[in-house]
């Protein structure tokens, strides 16, 4: 069997959100699959979405570089 490339596989994490504030988020929930790792990530969260910036920066968690997303702000959802 060959090795994979998180970069590539569906469902394994290739990016860390860092910054929003825990109560947002259920454990493990800050390791994330994103699909377009050089762009701005909007997350909807309930009644809001939750934006991110990619950073250059880096984090290894289980043996796995995930690129890092610093959340900016959140906006409301209208209703």
């Amino acid at each position: 069997m060959e090795a994979t490339d998180t970069e590539t596989v569906p469902d394994i994490p290739n990016a860390f959100l860092r910054g929003i504030p825990t109560s947002l988020l259920i454990d493990g929930a800050r390791e994330r699959r994103v699909d377009e790792i050089d762009e701005n990530l909007k997350l909807f969260m309930g009644n809001r979405h939750e934006h991110f910036r990619p950073l250059a920066e880096t984090v290894t968690i289980g043996g796995r570089e995930l690129r890092v997303f610093e959340w900016t702000h959140s906006t409301f959802v209208a209703e």
